[in-house]
């Protein structure tokens, strides 16, 4: 996992298995980031809440209630270009 700034907008890049993902760096509705967490296959572990996230879908995993954006992230040229201000499908 890598914390980046994209556009003023804090984003996590995750490594998910063979997938590369990009979701905001922040847990739920609170402005504590999630670069601290722990993954685990496809679910992170909010390291000041203990929440738990999908990475590909942003849903919150152990309640109903807070999700975080997944922002569309495409591997070009090996560099990865994301899209902030959207979310993905």
């Amino acid at each position: 996992m890598r914390a980046v700034d994209v556009d003023g907008v804090p984003v996590l890049i995750v490594r998910a298995g063979a997938d590369w993902l990009a979701i905001a760096n922040r847990c739920g509705t609170s402005p504590l980031p999630l670069q601290f967490s722990t993954l685990e296959g496809g679910t992170l572990h909010c390291s000041w809440h203990g929440c738990q996230y999908d990475v590909r879908t942003g849903h919150r995993l152990d309640r109903d209630g807070d999700r975080v954006a997944v922002f569309p992230l495409k591997v070009e040229a090996g560099k990865l270009r994301i899209a902030v201000g959207v979310e993905s499908a």
